[in-house]
């Protein structure tokens, strides 16, 4: 606590320390009615930084003894009016500090409070974050790893939107060998140059027969595979029958770019 300040009808300087941490809630009071006998003072005052003299907002002043507090403005300035003349305790409160000094408040005068914070900045120890990949393998795990080894014909989420498609069928009329046509089912029939045989096809690496390519949108693919040849159908295409010639779509998934 600072000794008694005599403050009279001049500006005096009140020093406080603030620290940058939360306050805890404070219930504001309101005036007092006071007795007619008494001598009254009234108190303007400002809460400014000190230094840089901004003004600061949402300080807490407090007169304790008088069961009287108010929040400073935006312009940091507070007041209190007819209050008892003489030594008075303020407390003020800022971002989780206090501070408090005693004042001699002159009667029939307007006693001018001047309260200026140093803020401070209190250091904390260096924060780690600390992440854990989840062990969620994409879709396109296996897709990627077979692109890279070059053992069909890919196209991938980059070259659909590069190409900007109509319907999926069309990103296939590019591929040296594949044909496409249309039929009076409205079902494209995709055939292989030099095959007779019906091509099979796998939507996210489950067989689906009779599958209509253009029965998804481009938007919804995230990668398809495409396999001319028995031999260059990789085993997990297989099954019980070797297929001659393979197209393999894989969806995106929500969150997928």
């Amino acid at each position: 606590m600072h000794d008694l300040l005599s403050i009279g009808s001049g500006k005096r300087r009140w020093s406080a320390i603030a620290a940058l941490t939360l306050a805890a809630p404070f219930v504001l009071g309101a005036v007092q009615p006071v007795m007619a006998q008494e001598e009254l003072a009234n108190i303007l005052g400002s809460v400014v930084q000190a230094g840089s003299r901004a003004s600061l907002a949402e300080a807490v002043v407090e007169m304790p003894e008088m069961e009287l507090a108010m929040e400073s403005d935006e312009t940091g300035r507070f007041w209190f009016r007819n209050v008892p003349a003489g030594e008075q305790l303020f407390v003020i409160h800022y971002l989780g500090y206090s501070d408090s000094a005693r004042v001699f408040l002159v009667a029939d005068e307007l006693n001018q409070l001047e309260v200026a914070i140093e803020l401070r900045v209190v250091p904390v120890a260096d924060l780690i974050v600390q992440v854990e990949a989840l062990d969620t393998p994409s879709k396109l795990t296996e897709f990627n790893r077979r692109r890279e080894k070059g053992e069909g014909y890919f196209i991938t989420r980059a070259d659909i939107l590069r190409r900007n498609p109509v319907r999926t069928t069309d990103m296939l009329r590019t591929i040296p060998g594949v044909r496409v046509a249309n039929t009076s089912v409205g079902r494209p029939s995709i055939r292989v140059r030099g095959r007779s045989c019906n091509v099979a096809y796998f939507v996210d690496g489950v067989r689906a027969p009779f599958y209509n390519l253009d029965g998804v949108r481009p938007s919804s693919v995230a990668g398809i595979e495409i396999y001319k040849g028995t031999a260059s159908v990789p085993p997990e295409f297989r099954g019980a029958l070797t297929p001659c010639a393979a197209i393999v779509i894989w969806t995106r998934d929500p969150g997928m770019p």
